[in-house]
């Protein structure tokens, strides 16, 4: 009884963590977006962004495909279905064009 209580209480910390972390990180990007410029702008952005793709890559690998690919059940799905997720993102990817818009600066990426 005590471990799944004590189990239940991580996952509710860390759901409120994560529920209290979003909006304070969007908060945190506006202000840094509003108050800064030029190469300063630049450097925090891009150190915003790697942390957030830090935290994205973590979740999905050491919290989500690790563990689930620990069961062996439904092997002969999970396998082809993680290779077709990663070809559409991929395809996705090479297909998606944007324009930067920050310094001025405005090109497209094929």
């Amino acid at each position: 009884f005590l471990p799944l209580v004590f189990e239940e209480a991580v996952v509710s910390t860390q759901s409120t963590g994560l529920s209290v972390g979003t909006p304070l990180g969007i908060v945190l990007g506006v202000a840094v977006e509003a108050r800064l410029t030029g190469s300063t702008l630049l450097l925090a952005t891009a150190i915003i962004q790697a942390l957030g793709t830090g935290i994205f890559l973590y979740i999905t690998f050491a919290e989500i495909l690790f563990p689930e690919l620990k069961t062996k059940i439904d092997m002969k799905f999970k396998i082809p279905s993680i290779c077709f997720g990663v070809l559409v993102i991929g395809l996705a990817s090479l297909l998606h064009t944007h324009s930067h818009d920050m310094m001025g600066d405005h090109h497209d990426h094929h």
